[in-house]
């Protein structure tokens, strides 16, 4: 098994086992929110009912026009396709039908409370005698002027008893406090009210509050659990929360029935989910077992690799091994003792050197790197002492960080100047001889050397060190590709320590 077949194998284990309960999800959704759109299309014309058309036993809904958008909205997006308002109307219906005075604005009646359209000149004489022949008159806690009429009006012209108070949520108390003012001013008992304006995860009702025989105030809150929405029904759980208001015209209320089609459907999606996570385990199992096998096969390449080594790669560094040893790949290189001198382990850790380590690592090699979540361990020693080692680890995750830098920094003159700026300058090159100076200027690296007043550099010497530093740079084609293409040119000037130069060389871009 190669990479490409190993993420090939992964797609399709994640496309057969997970895509199939999204889907399921995916569809359901949008039947819903089909069922939504043709729930809400199905709306009446504006009623020309009259309030001498109401008879027998019926509930007055009462409150301020501005707040139809809210109670027009679904309750849950995800689990109810009816309003608000239909859910409060369905609680209540149990009692009597329900009407309510319809905004003139309304193209259509909303779905919910029966509409009765009037004129502004009619509104307060039909409201107030709606308000005395209704069996109960319901009033959602509003804002406006007009409501508040109609709260006082409810107040001084009808039995209390046939009140209910709806509270919405509220990010203050300011309605509760103007209905507790007027309620005090009829002499109600307040000591039972315990009500809440509580943000809910679904609908916006809060709490009821209503009046016991002895005309004292009594409240009860809106409990949804969550979840809940899921499998119960806005209007029975509304229902539940009316329980005791329910008793006094004879209802028993039972405990909320779940909805069967509703748990059928999410137990089909956890079993699509459990199922496709079991069999995309299953696939994970098998596709770890055949890369094993593709270590295996890369642990023999390395084996293979190893037998032509050692390999001297210029200037005396040597390329003596490379082997994988669990999550690590050992890469063992031997460094002349005055070359090796030259670092720090602060110097090779440096992010901006050790880029320089991987920036020409091939791509198909920083696959399986990353597949096999392999730590790569550069071990720099010193070719005279082994015991002395220089170690350079590179994680997947830094290896990722290093390529960003390296391609941010691909320019050779960028990177040398990096390299010139962490050295710790001056360095001793070998016996006699010291780097004082390294910078670059325009597209010149100019490194300059004190060398003792014996010393001398003979045209001979001066060669062999030429073809060294070629040699040197020329075991990365990338950089020569680099060095050609920008132009660098390399200055080397050795002095003594008077400034008498002794011999300065340049190596020109044509000479590699």
């Amino acid at each position: 098994m190669n990479e490409i077949e190993y993420y090939e194998g992964q797609g399709y284990a994640l496309a057969k086992n997970i895509v199939l309960p999204i889907l399921i999800i995916i569809l359901s959704v949008i039947t819903m929110w089909l069922q939504s759109i043709d729930h809400r299309l199905g709306r009446k014309k504006k009623s020309t009912l009259k309030k001498e058309d109401i008879q027998g036993p019926f509930i007055l809904y009462l409150r301020s026009f501005v707040d139809d958008a809210n109670t027009q909205k679904s309750t849950n997006t995800f689990s109810d396709i009816t309003s608000e308002e239909e859910a409060l109307v369905e609680a209540l219906s149990d009692i009597a039908p329900v009407y309510a005075i319809g905004d003139p604005k309304d193209e259509k009646s909303p779905l919910g409370a029966s509409r009765l359209y009037v004129s502004d000149d009619e509104w307060k004489n039909t409201v107030e005698y709606l308000t005395q022949r209704a069996q109960v008159v319901v009033l959602r806690l509003g804002s406006t002027d007009s409501f508040w009429w109609e709260v006082k009006m409810a107040l001084n012209k009808i039995d209390k008893q046939k009140i209910l108070f709806v509270v919405p949520e509220s990010d203050s108390l300011d309605s509760i406090l103007v209905l507790s003012r007027y309620l005090i001013e009829q002499n109600v008992d307040m000591s039972k009210v315990k009500t809440s304006v509580s943000k809910k995860r679904f609908g916006s009702i809060s709490s009821f509050i209503y009046f016991n025989e002895n005309g004292e105030a009594c409240s009860s809150n809106f409990v949804a659990y969550r979840f809940t929405s899921l499998i119960l029904s806005y209007a029975n759980m509304l229902r539940s929360s009316l329980a005791d208001f329910r008793k006094r015209f004879g209802l028993v209320t039972k405990a909320p029935k779940v909805r069967k089609l509703r748990c059928l459907q999410i137990l089909v999606i956890a079993y699509f989910f459990i199922i496709g996570a079991m069999q995309m385990y299953s696939d994970s199992v098998t596709l770890n077992i055949a890369s094993k096998n593709t270590i295996e096969a890369l642990r023999a390449d390395i084996e293979s690799v190893n037998e032509s080594l050692p390999k001297d790669i210029g200037v005396g560094i040597v390329w003596q091994s490379m082997n994988i040893d669990d999550e690590y790949l050992n890469i063992l290189y031997c460094y002349p003792e005055e070359y090796f001198e030259i670092f720090s382990q602060e110097y090779l850790d440096n992010d901006e050197i050790a880029s320089s380590f991987v920036k020409y690592i091939p791509e198909s090699l920083i696959k399986k790197i990353n597949k096999f979540n392999i730590t790569l361990v550069y071990h720099i020693q010193n070719g005279a002492d082994a015991s002395q080692e220089y170690v350079v680890n590179i994680s997947p995750s830094r290896l990722r960080k290093l390529q960003e830098y390296a391609e941010s920094h691909s320019s050779v003159l960028d990177m040398l100047h990096s390299q010139l700026e962490l050295m710790e300058i001056p360095i001793k090159v070998e016996d006699g001889v010291t780097l004082i100076s390294a910078e670059v200027v325009g597209k010149d690296v100019i490194y300059t050397f004190v060398i003792d007043q014996d010393l001398y550099i003979d045209e001979e010497v001066f060669s062999e060190m030429k073809k060294g530093i070629i040699e040197e740079l020329s075991c990365n084609k990338n950089i020569v590709k680099g060095i050609k293409e920008e132009g660098v040119h390399f200055v080397y000037v050795y002095q003594y320590e008077d400034g008498e130069v002794n011999v300065r060389f340049e190596i020109l871009p044509e000479e590699f």
